[in-house]
């Protein structure tokens, strides 16, 4: 199943990467960080909690959590991943006590395997149904404990 899924995205990608790669260029989608290559700031600590929200929305929600966990737990440090532009400016300017906020990496085993090398987080929140079947066998294998956030799953799926 994830090797059909993975070739499945590598083929989308192969076909939509010039488009991709110039409008990461041009419009500074932070091709890096989707690639892996995210800089740690001096100020993340053990434990971390990593939140990924997808866009604007994700982040308003998460904008209503996080002040709160971070006065129960201020040891730990957070960090949002975002997949849009205008994410990343709403989480830039609303998440105050986000201690780290990169773009979502492309869901591919070896950049996930960078990715929790570097991170090393504890716990994963999706918020909403943002599933992205890499992410999480990854996140699993790691040891990293999992959960969702403001997510509605039918009995069907």
């Amino acid at each position: 199943m994830y090797f059909i899924y993975t070739l499945l995205y590598s083929i989308v990608f192969i076909i939509l990467f010039p488009y991709l790669f110039l409008r990461g260029l041009f419009g500074r989608h932070g091709i890096l960080e989707r690639l892996g290559r995210i800089r740690l700031p001096e100020k993340i600590s053990s434990p971390l909690l990593w939140f990924h929200a997808a866009s604007v929305g994700e982040v308003k929600a998460l904008a209503t959590i996080l002040p709160r966990l971070k006065s129960l737990r201020p040891d730990c440090s957070i960090a949002v991943s975002v997949v849009t532009k205008t994410g990343k400016k709403e989480a830039s300017g609303t998440l105050s006590q986000v201690d780290l906020i990169f773009y979502f990496p492309l869901d591919f085993p070896f950049i996930w395997r960078r990715v929790f090398r570097k991170l090393n987080p504890s716990l994963l929140a999706l918020v909403e149904t943002e599933f992205w079947p890499n992410l999480i066998r990854e996140a699993k294998s790691y040891g990293c404990k999992l959960c969702l956030i403001n997510g509605r799953l039918s009995k069907t799926s």
